[in-house]
């Protein structure tokens, strides 16, 4: 069977697909040097306490800072602080990093899709989008742990069709060292490969005589296990101090967790909840629309007949189906013990973007190749979706979409970093949440921060969230005074319309308690008595005391002197 030149041209399709990552890459590094003042949304949790790297002094005793480091996987943290090492800020790497990791992932997308089907056109298509799928959200824009699962998971793929065992093992390690719940998929793909039979159905085959065994079928797999063992008994073993991790039952309890809440988990509708939701369900949120095609395989497939380009397909193609249900019974396990394998999408989403997209590569390379042969129309249609493909993106709001944040006030920041290293900002203004990566200065509390999986740090981050909004809308200064003493607060920033009851819908992070579904909540109830003091007509301790302990101000902001507000 012969396949068109161009079909078959290997390096041109390559570079296709180096070139397509770079032009996605190079437009979201456009955005991330868009002005001083831009970070990316998660690299404020994941990637602020880093500047310690650069200054051990910042940060100091701070109950955020220790908290997402200690959560922070050892292989993550060393790159970053190597990167500090060699004079790179944090959040400069954090800027960098997306667009070498997209063209890794590129390249391994590329190479795994000739394992499975050596058509390059095929393996363009699927690098292509894989690529769109990943610029559509953050996952390697974040530079966070997640974006490194994308070439990791890939290298592990790779190298375990091609049998590079040493290779392999290290890709397993990596993962480990990244992002830990990738190991388990890993694990449970070498368990089904294990227990695979020739023909590609599930059987027991283990011989009479093991050390055959060991020797023909099971050793590559079984030093897999060994290897993926050895990495996960550290997170077995290890004891946080934030520990421990918040059961089902705690969980349901919170309004964080449900419709609204800042770690949205629960919802009344099984549809999202199984399906569409970031953390509970099993979809990708914002795939290529093209990813949908891989659907269709299985059914090319098992027209061959009329699709003659089916026969180059590898026997190797079995790893797709070997890595979905090995996700989705991770998937399902994870529902089972919430929270304990953390977040059930974690086993799925990534996975089923790489699957989805191989897939579809394959598919529309196949369709393609059947049409330009019917007849001359075919040959315009394929070229037709072949464009179509490329200019997606174009038809895509907000492309790419990396979630950078831009800091617009300024002064603010400059008048903090002024400001000594150790100082402590009392705020519940939204402004707030920018204050550790651009002023590198500590916050009592901020809904950015309020992660509420492990209650050894979420019990004493909520009782200072409530601590802050009664002491911030209490008609007495007690409460007020009483904070400051206790953590030893240098400022208080406020907004200037945080004394309306307009606010409490306007402030993202108070509107999520105003929720009436959970009355006897703490927060809830906080909320709940501090919008009733303004509707009263009630004047705050801490509205009084602006007008005199005041030490800077602007049109939006105002912030006030703790040591002023203790007098």
């Amino acid at each position: 069977m012969k396949i068109n030149k161009y079909w078959d041209k290997q390096q041109f399709w390559w570079w296709l697909s180096l070139t397509m990552a770079a032009v996605y890459g190079l437009l979201a590094l456009g955005m991330a040097f868009d002005g001083e003042y831009v970070v990316q949304d998660d690299a404020r949790q994941h990637v602020f306490w880093m500047q310690r790297f650069l200054d051990p002094g910042f940060f100091p005793g701070d109950l955020i800072a220790d908290y997402f480091q200690s959560v922070a996987p050892q292989g993550y943290v060393k790159l970053y602080h190597l990167g500090a090492t060699l004079s790179i800020p944090p959040l400069l790497l954090n800027k960098l990093l997306p667009l070498p990791l997209g063209i890794l992932t590129t390249i391994l997308t590329f190479r795994l899709s000739m394992r499975l089907f050596p058509v390059p056109m095929a393996a363009f298509m699927g690098s292509l989008i894989l690529n769109q799928s990943l610029w559509m959200k953050d996952d390697l824009a974040s530079a966070t742990p997640r974006a490194f699962v994308y070439p990791l998971f890939l290298a592990f793929l790779l190298f375990l069709l091609e049998g590079s065992l040493l290779p392999c093992l290290l890709a397993i390690v990596l993962t480990g060292l990244f992002y830990p719940q990738s190991v388990l998929v890993e694990a449970g793909i070498l368990i089904w490969r294990l227990l695979q039979s020739k023909n590609g159905f599930l059987a027991p085959i283990f011989p009479l005589n093991p050390a055959k065994f060991l020797k023909r079928k099971g050793m590559f797999e079984l030093a897999g296990l060994v290897t993926a063992v050895a990495v996960m008994l550290p997170y077995v073993w290890q004891t946080s101090d934030f520990g421990p991790t918040i059961s089902l039952a705690a969980a349901k309890e919170l309004p964080e967790f449900w419709s609204g809440g800042r770690s949205e988990f629960f919802t009344d509708r099984l549809d999202e909840f199984w399906l569409s939701s970031r953390r509970s369900g099993c979809l990708p949120n914002r795939m290529a629309i093209a990813c949908w095609f891989g659907l269709l395989l299985p059914l090319v497939q098992r027209y061959s007949q009329t699709f003659p380009l089916t026969k180059k397909i590898s026997h190797d193609i079995i790893i797709l189906p070997q890595i979905t249900i090995t996700a989705f019974t991770l998937f399902f396990a994870a529902h089972a013990l919430l929270f304990t394998l953390h977040l059930p999408s974690r086993y799925t989403t990534h996975t089923l973007q790489i699957v989805l997209a191989l897939a579809a590569g394959i598919c529309i390379a196949i369709i393609t190749d059947k049409l330009r042969y019917q007849s001359r129309q075919g040959l315009i249609i394929a070229g037709i979706i072949v464009t179509a493909l490329l200019l997606y993106p174009l038809t895509v709001s907000h492309f790419p979409r990396p979630y950078y944040k831009t800091g617009k006030a300024v002064e603010l920041y400059q008048f903090f970093q002024k400001q000594p290293q150790d100082i402590l900002i009392a705020s519940i203004a939204e402004e707030g949440h920018f204050l550790p990566t651009f002023a590198q200065r500590s916050i009592l509390v901020g809904r950015e921060y309020a992660i509420p999986y492990h209650l050894g740090y979420y019990q004493k981050f909520r009782q200072r969230t409530a601590a802050v909004i009664q002491a911030q809308y209490s008609p007495n200064s007690a409460p007020m005074r009483e904070l400051i003493a206790k953590y030893g607060i240098d400022f208080w920033l406020l907004d200037r319309a945080a004394f309306t009851p307009g606010y409490f819908e306007e402030n993202e992070w108070l509107d999520e308690y105003t929720t009436k579904k959970f009355p006897q909540d703490e927060l809830v109830m906080t909320v709940k008595n501090s919008l009733e003091t303004l509707q009263r007509g009630e004047t705050p301790a801490l509205s009084r005391l602006a007008e005199v302990c005041t030490v800077w101000e602007n049109d939006k902001f105002v912030v006030l002197g703790g040591e002023c507000l203790m007098k």
